[in-house]
């Protein structure tokens, strides 16, 4: 491909995973992010921030498609630090891409627009009911988008649950570590529904998002199994050969505050969050009808060969013992 592909938020999870299976498919990859970080040669990196509009377009100029893993990455996403980012960065970066003639925008949002709906299938017409601050920047940063596609920016926007997988912190590696440690990581036995989506099957929805002509001015969830937290944590305590532990709702929320007000003092993401709660007792399957029709997109792993694959990079990481 002789017009690059630019990845905001090259450094992150999701942001990294992407450049490295698009080098591998030959593709040109142009990396943007507050700070340089080893990519290797092959990854044009451009320092930016979002949140300063003129860093923006000498990165956006001449790249074909645009995907936006960018996010507030901090602890804990407050509303100021989550607007300044997820908000305002997304508008400035909409504008650059309207401004550079860019073909396709692919914007990743979350599940956390809908919040902790009871309704029992999600699907990309669920009103949203966001409970936090991340949720809300998402719902806000999507309006962005709407406005954006009005003005004729072929915007795909993607809604992914939970990611996991090598390199996950919130879903791989702090389960994990919690289990570990003999920590409770179920809240009321687990019996919510999780709707995870393994990193690879994210990827595959990305690349589909920005090559598929239909999908433009689209929104999509993606997710994989929906199977009880239970279930899902289940095979994380298999791996630590660990029992896997539940406490009362209630203690829960109350966990999370205290890791939520450690966070805020030690500056490091915190353990878990009182939001947690809700999504661990929301009866909610995320239907993803829509992707399988249009993007063609349906996961390709089993969840026990997702699993496989994380387990060997835990213990390769040494997060948990061969």
């Amino acid at each position: 491909m002789k017009d690059p592909v630019l990845i905001t938020g090259v450094n992150g999870f999701i942001g990294a995973h992407l450049a490295e299976r698009l080098l591998r498919a030959g593709v040109r990859v142009r990396g943007l992010d507050v700070v340089r970080a080893e990519h290797g040669p092959r990854v044009e990196f451009r320092q930016g921030d979002l949140t300063v509009p003129d860093s923006l377009l000498p990165a956006v100029r001449g790249a074909r498609v645009v995907v936006h893993c960018a996010r507030w990455n901090g602890s804990p996403p407050t509303r100021e630090a989550a607007r300044a980012i997820d908000i305002t960065g997304t508008g400035n970066l909409l504008a650059a891409c309207l401004h550079a003639g860019v073909e396709r925008v692919v914007h990743l949002s979350s599940v956390a627009v809908y919040g902790p709906t009871r309704r029992a299938v999600i699907t990309e017409e669920t009103p949203f009911w966001p409970v936090d601050a991340y949720g809300r920047s998402k719902v806000a940063a999507e309006d962005m988008v709407a406005r954006a596609v009005q003005q004729g920016l072929p915007v795909v926007t993607l809604r992914p649950g939970l990611a996991y997988g090598p390199r996950a912190f919130g879903g791989t590696v702090n389960p994990a570590r919690q289990i570990m440690a003999g920590w409770p990581v179920l809240a009321a036995g687990g019996r919510g529904i999780a709707n995870p989506v393994y990193i690879e099957h994210l990827l595959d929805a990305l690349i589909a998002a920005a090559t598929r002509e239909d999908a433009a001015g689209q929104a999509f969830n993606v997710a994989d199994d929906n199977l009880p937290w239970r279930e899902f944590f289940g095979y994380y305590a298999r791996m630590c050969r660990r029992p896997l532990r539940s406490s009362p709702a209630f203690a829960v929320w109350l966990f999370g505050l205290a890791t939520e007000v450690l966070g805020t003092v030690t500056r490091r993401p915190p353990l878990t969050h009182r939001t947690l709660v809700h999504y661990m007792t929301r009866p909610t399957r995320c239907s993803t009808e829509k992707a399988r029709r249009l993007l063609g997109w349906s996961p390709t792993r089993s969840m026990e060969a997702a699993m496989g694959e994380t387990e060997r990079w835990l213990r390769d990481a040494r997060i948990i013992p061969h």
